[in-house]
């Protein structure tokens, strides 16, 4: 009786063993799923900010250069300001065409591929 009673307890604790390894490997993969959606998001955010900022100055520079060229300063800033609001609402009327869409698939990508 005494050998069963022991291969039954070494089941039991391979069975523990497994489980625990299995836990441990989910919360490895899951850690590494993290750490690899933050990163881009971090990468994503400051190439954000710095196109954000050169489409910031050149903006400056196109609304100077036709205040200059037309010899009225606002009317430089209006003609930018006006074009920034077009592509505005082109953006909104074809946002869930390609912008969300886009969006959709590069988080699944960075889930599913690591």
């Amino acid at each position: 009786m005494e050998p069963i009673h022991s291969e039954i307890e070494q089941v039991v604790d391979d069975i523990k063993d497994y489980v625990h390894i299995n836990v441990e490997l989910i919360k490895l993969k899951t850690t590494e799923k993290g750490v690899i959606i933050a990163s881009t998001l971090l990468v994503n955010l400051l190439l954000g900010v710095c196109v954000f900022l050169a489409i910031l100055f050149l903006s400056f520079a196109a609304a100077f250069g036709i205040a200059e060229t037309t010899g009225k300063i606002y009317l430089g800033f209006l003609i930018v300001g006006g074009f920034y609001i077009l592509v505005g609402i082109v953006m909104l009327m074809t946002k869930d065409k390609w912008l969300k869409n886009t969006f959709i698939d590069n988080i699944i990508k960075s889930v599913y591929n690591s």
